[in-house]
Order: structure tokens, then C-alpha cells, then sequence
């Protein structure tokens, strides 16, 4: 990175602070920062939707003050036991059908809360587990799109889910 570029991206960086709300260029979402990671790599952490996103600021817009945040009432769930609030799962440690059992109830839950993105922490391992998460995105009628994530947040281990 140049000096040119990265005393930009210094000068920029100090106006993305905590509550302020931004579109995240790559998703597509607007979301509202919910902490700095780092003022180094320019690393934020957003809340979207029910979405924790860690994205760098040059694929951020800030939106303007006046721009309120949406309002979303999350529908009721038959699985108490995931979390609404978060749309990430993670299966690390578990075996193949509990798995996908876990997978098939994520992804009501998702589509009940409207989200549009999820994440699916599968690991890397022998890759067997992550052949049957694609398999079971790959048959269901309300995913849209699915690919590993960048190498940033989770590479080959994480698949990332796009709803329609």
C-alpha cells in the first residue's frame, strides 16, 4: 500500500467509530458498526440484520446521520435452542448427522428471520463435513448462492450463504 493510500485510509479511519451506521459494499447491507478491531489492518466489526460482518473500511460508505437503523421483529421459532441473534453456526466438533441436522434447523431459523447472509462454520478437517453442508445448500429451495469466505474470514472452513 502506498503512503499516499494508507494516510487516506488514516484520515478516513477516524471518521468510522461504534454506532455509526454504513453500507458494506460487498454485502450489499446496510449495518451499523458495533467495534473497531483494529486500527492497523482498518478491521471493523458491523451488525446486520442479525449478522456480525468484519469488514475493512475501504469496502465501507458511511451513510448519512439521518439514516435510521431497520427495524426487524424476528419471527417465532419451533428451535428454541438457536440463536436468533446470531447468524453463524458452528459445527466444529460434531459428527456428520447431528450436523446436518444442525444445518437443516439453521437455515429455517435464517429464513424465518429474513436474513439474507449466513454463515456456516464447518471447519476444514478430512472435508467430509463440508461436503455434506454443500450438498444439503446445494438441495434446498431457499438458498440462492453459497461459497467458501474470503481467506480473512474463515477461508475453505467457512462456507458463507446467500437466501433468496
Amino acid at each position: 500500500m502506498s503512503r499516499q493510500n494508507k494516510s487516506k485510509l488514516d484520515e478516513q479511519s477516524n471518521h468510522y467509530k461504534v454506532g455509526k451506521f454504513v453500507r458494506a459494499k460487498r454485502f450489499n447491507q446496510d449495518a451499523v458498526i458495533s467495534q473497531v478491531l483494529s486500527h492497523e489492518t482498518y478491521q471493523i466489526e458491523l451488525l446486520s440484520n442479525g449478522l456480525r460482518l468484519k469488514e475493512t473500511i475501504d469496502y465501507l460508505e458511511l451513510l448519512p446521520a439521518n439514516i435510521q437503523a431497520p427495524q426487524r421483529v424476528p419471527a417465532q421459532s419451533s428451535y428454541p435452542e438457536l440463536n436468533v441473534t446470531s447468524a453463524e453456526l458452528d459445527l466444529h466438533g460434531m459428527r456428520y448427522e447431528p450436523a446436518l441436522t444442525q444445518v437443516a434447523q439453521f437455515l429455517d431459523q435464517a429464513i424465518i428471520n429474513q436474513y439474507s447472509y449466513i454463515r456456516i462454520n464447518h471447519g476444514k478437517g478430512s472435508g467430509v463435513l463440508q461436503a455434506g453442508v454443500w450438498h444439503l445448500l446445494s438441495v434446498h429451495s431457499q438458498v440462492k448462492h453459497y461459497q467458501f469466505a474470503p481467506q480473512n474470514l474463515g477461508g475453505r472452513g467457512v462456507t458463507i450463504v446467500e437466501l433468496k
